[in-house]
């Protein structure tokens, strides 16, 4: 019972702030934000054929900077797990 009444009183919330307010419409913001994402992620794929070249100190060299960056210990498992 207790889901079901703060689902309602969210959207009573909702629907008063929404005829009170003028809220900015969220999904254009996203859909902006996924085709970005998507243009960058093409971009990379063709600038780099998707490689990196981990070395053994954690720094990577990236094809498209020629330089090496460091990556934090996470980061350089997650790329060796690949």
């Amino acid at each position: 019972m207790g889901r079901i009444s703060v689902f309602l009183v969210g959207a009573v919330c909702g629907a008063h702030l929404a005829q009170s307010y003028k809220l900015p419409n969220v999904s254009t913001s996203v859909n902006w934000c996924v085709q970005r994402a998507q243009e960058l992620e093409r971009e990379y794929k063709k600038n780099n054929n998707g490689a990196m070249h981990l070395h053994d100190d954690g720094s990577s060299t990236s094809s498209s900077t020629g330089g090496i960056t460091r990556h934090s210990p996470l980061a350089v498992a997650a790329i060796k797990a690949r």
